[in-house]
């Protein structure tokens, strides 16, 4: 268990609980363990207090998009208040998302035909960020 440095995280299923077993997105409340449902293109939401965790994932591939806001309290990326930055955001997100759903199934096909040592390779050649 743990819990996010993102003042708020969403995260997007991009593929069907049947396709892995284990997995499971658990959160720890007051009145137990909520484990939240998962089927693709839904979403959870949740702040930098709320402390969860996920289940080993035994079998498969288990694919999701994470959301982080990880800018001042009040503030957002795009600029103004909550409201326009709602707004805006909704905007940008209409005008990139069907470009990148384009690009998302083939990700997914390389990421599934990948082993993890090539993996690390590309990941240690082109993204020396330490």
């Amino acid at each position: 268990f743990h819990t996010d440095y993102s003042r708020r995280t969403m995260q997007i299923p991009l593929n069907e609980e049947n396709d892995y077993d284990g997995g499971v997105v658990v959160f720890a409340t007051r009145d137990g363990f909520v484990y939240a449902p998962r089927p693709a293109g839904s979403y959870s939401v949740h702040t930098h207090h709320i402390v969860h965790g996920v289940t080993a994932l035994t079998k498969g591939t288990r694919y999701s998009l994470f959301l982080c806001n990880t800018t001042e309290e009040g503030k957002g990326q795009f600029g103004g208040d909550r409201s326009t930055v709602r707004e805006d955001l909704i905007a940008y997100l209409r005008q990139v998302v069907p470009s990148e759903l384009a690009f998302l199934g083939p990700a997914l096909s390389f990421l599934d035909g990948s082993s993890d040592e090539e993996l690390a390779k590309i990941i240690n050649s082109d993204y020396k960020c330490w």
